[in-house]
């Protein structure tokens, strides 16, 4: 099974904006279909929760493999629970 990634990153606090990326194409297309309120993931269901609240909002697929920045805090991040 592919590892699925979701990013929902701040844009602008003031104007109530955000970003997602997701490295899956089809979390992107289930969090385009605004009809699409029944999600068997949990993930998701929070996602949609939450840009109902937001104004404005950003959705992109990034493919895992160019996705370093995400890559990079994912490593960071185990190795830090790796250290405790």
């Amino acid at each position: 099974m592919k590892e699925m990634r979701l990013q929902v990153l701040p844009v602008n606090q003031r104007r109530r904006t955000a970003m997602i990326q997701s490295n899956s194409l089809e979390v992107v297309k289930v969090i385009q279909d605004r009809s699409l309120e029944a999600s068997s993931f949990a993930l998701l269901k929070r996602t949609k929760q939450f840009l109902k609240h937001e104004s404005r909002w950003f959705i992109r697929h990034v493919p895992r493999e160019e996705n370093h920045i995400f890559n990079y805090l994912a490593r960071m991040i185990f190795d830090w629970k790796e250290g405790l």
